[in-house]
């Protein structure tokens, strides 16, 4: 309710500085000056409120595609740039693409070779921000503004909600603009305006300009539809212009670098990555900017004209990136060892963290989140597998070797469980679809099972083995093979079970049920074969047999355990 008071407020102010700024008379320049200033501000406020609106709506309604993209990348840099293409048109944001990667190399969940050709894609999805900028809508923003509203208030579907959310920030983007054009159409007859942009007129200075506007607000879509802006209004030629979008793409890496700040030293290769390729781009376009501007004039004198610069610019700002996408993509394997040189590995060895995938930064998008918080849960997965192949070792070789491991891997395993459990609350507080509750429902269900044999393991198997090699007991010859094969298809079926949960597949999740079944019979037979010993008066232990009893009775709990986490797939 505060955000929607503010957007009232915001407009309001914006329509009275409409209706002043049309009745001021040029000679009143203090008043005037002031009431360009506030239309100005107003306008940037909503049309960068606008840009955020709509890019948070295209997010939150592709959060649901953003798993499958997630997975599909691969080392295939014509992936990886077709991806980078779409994840950025899709979000209507390259920086938050460039941000995504360097915290998906941050928690390792992918490698820094595979992100080079998604940055590039990336710069590429990036253009269409611009071209759709471009198109003088403002005519119909506040039809864009009506539509979205009432979808926004009146949804009864997230998605719905979402994709409203997107049509009212593309409406009050327009709107934005169209204020700040009203609020600078005076100043073209200002002397000192004049002299401002004439400076910028030098590409090194439109460079500067723009790379730290950007670095300012943040986005370089919004820096380049300032530009269009000034450039409808006359204010700029299309050489400064030019200019100034090479320096609007410089200054995007910005919030990558800053984010890259605390991170690994991969994540930091990432940032400056698309910081050196922005580099090239400057490089190679800054001289050729009077050659772009006379190639323009030549195929049609209009094309310089104030009223169809804004569609140059933007068609120039996508060959630039198109442009270096293409020239450096045969490189992407050179620039890789150029990159890894310029920042090596560090020197000192990095301190264990308790957990790899998990990124807080990535809550508000559900559905890269859940990714990770997956991942995660495989790597606990790992950790028990590891304690459950090695328990068998103290009963087999009486040594307590292993039991110190086990008693310390106990705390460890359930520190880690608790931070996906808080991190999983943390995402049902910022999305609650459907799709979103199912996956957070079968991590839980998934934890609690590892839960429950990460106990089995490390608390009553591992005292069960402290009292077995105490008193010394030995297995005899046919109970030592039985154990051991019984043993082996208890680390097969979690392994399975595990597999299920990865990669959710229906079939294998009947399989394992079945297997899960056997193992539950072989258990009653191993049992069985116990007590016909015994009532046929073999030389055999009763302590043993207990012993025996019992481990085969915790490896069958486990395998119940492990079939649990397979259920979850049959049954949704």
């Amino acid at each position: 309710m505060k955000r929607l008071f503010c957007i009232g407020i915001l407009f309001l102010l914006s329509f009275e500085l409409f209706a002043q700024n049309q009745s001021i008379p040029p000679n009143e320049q203090g008043n005037w000056f002031f009431m360009f200033i506030l239309g100005l501000l107003g306008g940037l406020t909503l049309f960068l409120y606008g840009i955020n609106i709509l890019s948070r709506g295209l997010q939150k309604s592709a959060g649901d595609k953003m798993r499958s993209i997630v997975s599909s990348l691969t080392r295939n840099n014509y992936i990886g740039l077709a991806v980078g293409a779409v994840v950025t048109a899709i979000i209507q944001s390259s920086t938050a693409t460039s941000v995504m990667l360097v915290s998906f190399v941050n928690s390792k969940l992918m490698r820094y070779s595979q992100t080079l050709s998604i940055l590039l894609g990336a710069a590429i999805g990036s253009t269409i921000t611009v071209q759709l900028i471009a198109f003088n809508l403002s005519s119909y923003s506040f039809l864009f503004i009506i539509i979205g509203g009432f979808m926004t208030m009146f949804a009864n579907k997230k998605q719905i909600l979402y994709v409203g959310q997107a049509i009212l920030g593309f409406g009050i983007l327009f709107f934005g603009m169209e204020l700040m054009s009203d609020a600078i159409a005076p100043i073209r007859q200002l002397p000192v305006f004049h002299t401002i942009f004439t400076a910028l007129q030098n590409p090194f200075v439109g460079i500067f300009a723009g790379a730290l506007f950007t670095v300012i607000i943040q986005s370089s879509g919004a820096s380049i539809g300032i530009i269009i802006i000034l450039a409808s209004q006359g204010l700029l030629s299309l050489e400064g212009c030019l200019a100034f979008t090479l320096g609007a793409n410089l200054g995007t890496p910005s919030t990558a670098i800053i984010a890259s700040f605390n991170a690994s030293i991969e994540s930091k290769r990432v940032a400056y990555t698309m910081l050196f390729f922005k580099i090239i781009m400057c490089a190679l376009f800054v001289w050729l900017i009077p050659v772009i501007s006379h190639f323009a004039d030549s195929i049609h004198t209009s094309w310089k004209d104030p009223t169809n610069l804004p569609r140059t610019i933007a068609n120039a700002h996508t060959v630039f990136n198109v442009a270096v996408a293409i020239l450096v993509f045969p490189f992407l394997h050179r620039i890789e060892k150029f990159i890894v040189r310029l920042f090596p590995e560090p020197a000192v060895v990095q301190k264990d963290v308790l957990t790899r995938y998990l990124d807080n930064s990535l809550i508000h998008q559900p559905a890269i989140a859940l990714h990770l918080a997956k991942e995660e849960t495989l790597r606990l997965s790992r950790k028990i597998q590891t304690n459950l192949e090695m328990v068998i070792v103290p009963f087999l070789k009486n040594s307590p070797r292993h039991l110190k491991t086990l008693e310390t891997q106990r705390m460890k395993i359930k520190e880690l469980r608790d931070e996906i459990h808080n991190y999983l609350l943390k995402i049902n507080l910022n999305d609650q679809t459907r799709s979103s509750a199912e996956m957070l429902f079968t991590i839980e269900h998934t934890l609690m099972e590892l839960s429950l044999i990460n106990d089995a393991l490390t608390r009553t198997l591992r005292r069960c083995a402290e009292k077995w090699i105490e008193r010394n007991y030995e297995f005899s010859e046919e109970e030592r093979a039985a154990i051991t094969d019984f043993h082996a298809n208890t680390v097969q079926l979690f392994s399975q079970a595990m597999q299920v949960f990865n990669e959710f597949t229906a079939a294998d999740a009947l399989r394992i049920k079945k297997n899960a079944k056997q193992l539950r019979n072989k258990k009653l037979l191993l049992e069985k074969q116990v007590y016909q010993r015994l009532f046929a008066q073999e030389s055999i232990e009763l302590n043993n047999s207990k012993t025996y009893v019992e481990i085969i009775n915790m490896f069958k709990f486990i395998g119940e355990h492990a079939n649990n986490i397979v259920q979850m797939k049959i049954t949704s």
